[in-house]
């Protein structure tokens, strides 16, 4: 496009950074202002080869499988690092291939470049699944069933859903990452474990890391985080927290904190951000309180 585009989010978004990408943009021609926003940037792709690290992400390598269809030519990436969350890189080639480019990764490299998109005439959505965590807590901790809904299936993600459910101590996050604090929490009043594998949940909406132990450590639930994760003791019961909890307008973190407060009360600060994943959320949550 030509001119400048100027790229802004809320506060949790401007907690992130996107220095692959942005790296990536950089190399391929474009100037960018900053590695997180608000962020401007500047000119058109013009040069032909880049690298792209996915050790902390693969959101940058979606955003530019999403974007290449109006790619001014090919261009040649080369993959560095060793890629975390495969899974959504993969609901990301399946999107591209159910609109008419199959996009792949061959000897380390993606090949992208301007093609014509042809959407299905039906695409069903399913629930999301990195969410059944969520529900698992709220079952354990309420002693109740939850009925399940059709998902659709995230490879690495669904492996460790299944693995903490079915209380294995070691939990591998790599690409599973953004289920780090309901999976705590479960592990917490479960036989406990160690959480591993996840060092770039560093970089979510929040340090999910050190923030989630802050959380559960509001509710009188012990924990200490690693370098990539999280040691959790078991046989642990929540309590009332004496002040309101944070949870610096991270809906995952929200969403843990609040399935914790209605079994023990409390107050649950920046709940509104829950939105950003089920807008019905709170008023499911506040709605089984006041019958319970």
């Amino acid at each position: 496009m030509k001119g400048d585009a100027v790229i802004d989010g809320d506060s949790s978004l401007r907690r992130r950074t996107s220095v692959g990408l942005c790296d990536t943009l950089s190399q391929l021609g474009c100037e960018i202002s900053s590695n997180s926003v608000p962020r401007t940037v500047s000119g058109r792709i013009s040069s032909k080869d880049a690298t792209i690290d996915l050790s902390g992400t693969s959101q940058g390598l979606t955003a530019m499988a999403l974007a290449s269809p109006n790619l001014p030519h090919e261009i040649s990436l080369k993959i560095k690092g060793v890629s975390v969350s495969e899974g959504y890189w993969g609901l990301t080639k399946k999107i591209c291939s159910m609109s008419g480019k199959n996009i792949s990764v061959d000897r380390g490299e993606i090949q992208l470049g301007p093609w014509e998109v042809c959407t299905p005439s039906l695409i069903e959505v399913y629930a999301e699944e990195s969410l059944i965590p969520m529900a698992t807590l709220f079952s354990r901790i309420h002693g109740v069933t939850i009925r399940k809904n059709k998902v659709d299936e995230i490879i690495g993600l669904k492996k460790a859903i299944d693995m903490l459910i079915g209380g294995s101590e070691i939990l591998d996050l790599t690409h599973a990452s953004d289920i780090i604090t309901p999976s705590a929490a479960i592990m917490a009043i479960g036989k406990g474990g160690r959480i591993t594998g996840c060092a770039h949940a560093r970089g979510k909406e929040s340090d999910r890391i050190s923030k989630t132990v802050e959380m559960l450590g509001a509710f009188g639930i012990k924990s200490m985080e690693s370098s990539d994760g999280i040691i959790v003791p078991g046989g642990q019961e929540p309590s009332r927290p004496v002040d309101p909890v944070l949870t610096y307008s991270d809906h995952r973190m929200a969403m843990t904190a609040m399935i914790i407060a209605s079994k023990t009360g409390g107050c649950v600060e920046g709940d509104d951000c829950v939105s950003a994943t089920d807008p019905e959320f709170t008023k499911r949550i506040q709605s089984i309180c006041e019958s319970a």
